[in-house]
């Protein structure tokens, strides 16, 4: 645990004095996961918004973008997992776990972070003729509801990106989204994302070492339970042969005190 610790220590003073992590304008050399994403997406048709989506699955990126924003989602993806390997971090396939997809995971010794990323949408209000098509082509899932009523509004792609990062005990309470905004892009954002996965490698190392101390002194509290028991069984065996020898001690006692009142029998002398 201690060797441990100190690397991830190690690893977060490396991710501050990093800097800003640098996106290519061109895919060149692409790391293996970005390029089976890549290949992944070929003839996916978009859905209703715009969007395609990768199909969520170990060793590859989980994507959901318009066209128009595949090629940079996947240079941001390439960058951020090019940095992570440069500061000998590890990048794992993510099989399915409880309420997450499989996808793709930044690991830092045993803690591992799942990356996605995503298109943001806006709500288009429908208009009379658009609700109508809506409505004819929904007819017999929408004729299931109590009040059958087609959405009003349509999410549309609207080619702002969200980086997602999740999973660990560390993530309570602190960012787990970065998007484009105001501040700057997603591409100028990626040293926070790499610095708040070291965070949380820090974190989540801090409590898996408590974890393991409090399941050390359960460990001890069992073994004295156990060596106590241990030495009660001992006592009681010792005392209980004791009163046994008292016992056999009194009843031979008995038996000369009974033979001698009686006095010797007639004839043997």
């Amino acid at each position: 645990m201690a060797g441990i610790a100190a690397k991830v220590q190690v690893i977060m003073s490396e991710s501050i004095a990093s800097g800003e992590v640098k996106v290519p304008d061109n895919l060149r050399r692409p790391h293996p996961v970005v390029r089976g994403t890549r290949d992944a997406t070929k003839g996916l048709r978009p859905d209703p918004s715009g969007r395609i989506m990768v199909s969520p699955h170990p060793g590859l990126l989980f994507l959901e973008v318009s066209r128009e924003q595949l090629r940079r989602s996947l240079l941001i993806a390439n960058a951020l997992l090019q940095e992570s390997e440069r500061r000998h971090w590890m990048i794992r396939a993510a099989e399915r776990e409880y309420g997450m997809r499989p996808g793709i995971a930044i690991a830092i010794g045993v803690h591992a972070y799942r990356i996605e990323i995503t298109e943001r949408t806006d709500k288009i209000e429908l208009n009379s003729v658009q609700l109508a098509a809506l409505q004819r082509e929904h007819a017999r899932s929408l004729s299931w509801l109590p009040v059958p009523q087609a959405p009003q509004f349509k999410p549309i792609a609207n080619g702002r990106l969200r980086l997602s990062v999740i999973g660990s005990r560390g993530s309570f309470g602190r960012r787990s989204q970065w998007n484009d905004g105001p501040r700057g892009t997603l591409e100028t954002k990626l040293n926070s994302v790499l610095s708040e996965i070291a965070r949380r490698a820090e974190i989540d190392q801090q409590w898996a070492e408590e974890m393991a101390r409090r399941q050390e002194e359960l460990r001890q509290r069992e073994l004295a339970r156990v060596e106590r028991e241990k030495l009660k069984r001992i006592e009681d065996s010792r005392a209980q042969r004791l009163a046994d020898e008292i016992a056999a001690w009194k009843q031979a006692e008995e038996i000369r005190s009974l033979l001698g009142s009686n006095g010797p029998r007639p004839g043997l002398t």
